[in-house]
């Protein structure tokens, strides 16, 4: 008896879970579709040139990322975007990371003050270079990936924040196109996430996508499926249900506001971007104001997934 109770519990365990997931997927599909039209007619492309397009902080948390920041940092400032600044934010990196900056960007050591809104650990120097003007880079003590969110948001200037991995590429108009739920939307849009891909044999040119191949690796190639599940199935059915509870700290916009009213990012929590999701959730459902956040199936961030069992089971 106690065998058969067991099986049974199993089967309606795996059948409810995939009543679920196949409800998901049915949404998914209807959304995907009806985007797809919509996207034909589009007003993203005026938003590049309208003055009224809110100003954007990009910030890149960034430690030991030597081998590939310059490629980020490249593509964020070739970003089609009316006003944005990139803030790169070097959490006391042991490599040459913030050396790689310096040299490839020609920037120099300058005084900045640093109003600590969001307490984080101390900042060592900025770092600019009037010849790029929307690029800054901080250099503070190590603290993780959170606080260096924080310390970013310190010195931004834009009332929204998109966060990007250091070690991944936007496609050229992937912000404009995030940031287009926001400009449309009646109420506002305290959070917006676009889609993540695996950048592992995309071949590129000068930071652009040329040509999209698949990974060598098996371990890769499995997270290719992984991530078009996650994104383009999970997160596209929550969002048309108003349920999502995770953004991808890897591409991500924030309004600011909302987010240091919210505390900032928890420095001691390993799963910060949903966290604070969760958080603005509560925030505004505990104040009783109007607000969506949203997820959207079209932008695209690059990014690179471990190929190696050590490093998965690590991250």
């Amino acid at each position: 008896a106690l065998v058969m109770g067991v099986n049974y519990f199993i089967l309606f365990y795996y059948g409810f879970v995939n009543l679920i997931y196949t409800t998901l997927l049915l949404v998914s599909m209807v959304v995907i579709l009806s985007y797809i039209r919509k996207i034909r007619y589009s007003p993203f492309k005026d938003f590049i040139t309208s003055p009224e397009t809110p100003p954007v902080s990009i910030l890149v948390p960034a430690y030991n990322e030597e081998r590939v920041i310059v490629r980020t940092v490249r593509s964020t400032l070739a970003v089609n975007y009316p006003f944005f600044e990139v803030i790169v934010i070097n959490d006391g990196s042991t490599d040459a990371t913030l050396d790689t900056l310096i040299r490839t960007f020609h920037l120099r050591k300058v005084d900045r003050a640093y109003r600590n809104v969001l307490k984080t650990t101390p900042v060592r120097g900025f770092y600019y270079n009037p010849d790029v003007p929307n690029l800054l880079v901080i250099d503070k003590e190590n603290s993780g990936k959170a606080d260096s969110l924080n310390c970013g948001i310190n010195v931004s200037r834009s009332p929204y924040f998109c966060t990007v991995d250091a070690d991944s590429v936007l496609e050229e108009n992937a912000l404009v196109k995030l940031m287009t739920p926001t400009v449309e939307s009646t109420v506002p849009v305290v959070a917006c996430g676009g889609v993540i891909r695996v950048l592992n044999g995309v071949h590129l040119e000068d930071g652009a996508v040329r040509s999209i191949d698949l990974p060598r690796s098996s371990i890769a190639m499995f997270q290719i499926v992984e991530y078009l599940r996650a994104f383009l199935f999970g997160r596209v059915g929550l969002d048309a249900m108003n349920g999502i509870l995770i953004l991808s700290g890897a591409f991500s916009l924030f309004r600011k506001a909302s987010v240091v009213e919210a505390g900032g990012y928890r420095p001691k929590n390993v799963t910060e971007d949903m966290e604070l999701i969760t958080r603005l959730h509560r925030q505004a459902i505990e104040r009783k104001t109007p607000y969506s956040i949203k997820f959207i199936s079209d932008p695209v961030c690059w990014t690179e997934a471990p190929e190696s069992r050590k490093i998965l089971e690590r991250q």
